[in-house]
C-alpha cells in the first residue's frame, strides 16, 4: 500500500520498480493505494484514474515526481485534470474517469484493506493478504525485497 504524497513510497518506488522485473511468474503484484482519511483519498482517485485510463505505466512515476520533485500543487481534482492533459491525456476522458463509479468503488475498498490489512502506515507490502511487511520491521529498504522473495517462496510452496 502506498500514497503518492508519502516520500517514502516515493524513495522506495524506484526499488520496487526494479524489484518487480525480477518477481517471479507465479506471483502477481498489485498496487493499492492506502485510504486512512479523507485526505488520502485523493491520492487513491488518482491511482484508479490512471489504471482505469490504462496510463498506470507511463504516468504512475511521473505523478509521484510531479508531487516530490516539481512540488506541484494539486490542490483540487482540476489540477490533476490539467497534469494529465499536459501529459497527452485526453480531457474528456481524464474528467469521466475521475467521476465514474468504478474509481470510487475501488477508493472504498482501498478504504476497507487499509483497515483490514491492519495497516499502519505506508509504503506496506502485504503477501498473500497473510504477512504485512514494511521497511522499519523488515530491517531497511534493501532487506524489505529479501523479506518479500522469502514470503513469496514460501507461500508459493
Amino acid at each position: 500500500m502506498f500514497w503518492y504524497y508519502c516520500p517514502h513510497c516515493f524513495n522506495v518506488e524506484p526499488l520496487v520498480e526494479n524489484w518487480l522485473k525480477k518477481l517471479p511468474e507465479s506471483a502477481v503484484f498489485i498496487r493499492q493505494p492506502a485510504v486512512f482519511s479523507d485526505r488520502w483519498e485523493s491520492g487513491a482517485k488518482y491511482y484508479y484514474v490512471l489504471e482505469q485510463l490504462d496510463e498506470v505505466d507511463r504516468l504512475h512515476g511521473a505523478l509521484f515526481d510531479a508531487i516530490h520533485l516539481y512540488k506541484t500543487p494539486f490542490i483540487d481534482n482540476e489540477d490533476f485534470i490539467n497534469w494529465l492533459v499536459n501529459n497527452g491525456v485526453d480531457q474528456a476522458k481524464a474528467s469521466n474517469a475521475l467521476k465514474s463509479f468504478s474509481v470510487r468503488i475501488k477508493v472504498n475498498k482501498s478504504k476497507l484493506n487499509t483497515v483490514k490489512y491492519k495497516t499502519s502506515g505506508v509504503p506496506t507490502f502485504v503477501v498473500n493478504g497473510k504477512y504485512w511487511v514494511d521497511t522499519k520491521h523488515a530491517g531497511g529498504e534493501k532487506r524489505l525485497f529479501k523479506v518479500l522473495d522469502y514470503l513469496i517462496q514460501k507461500e508459493s510452496q
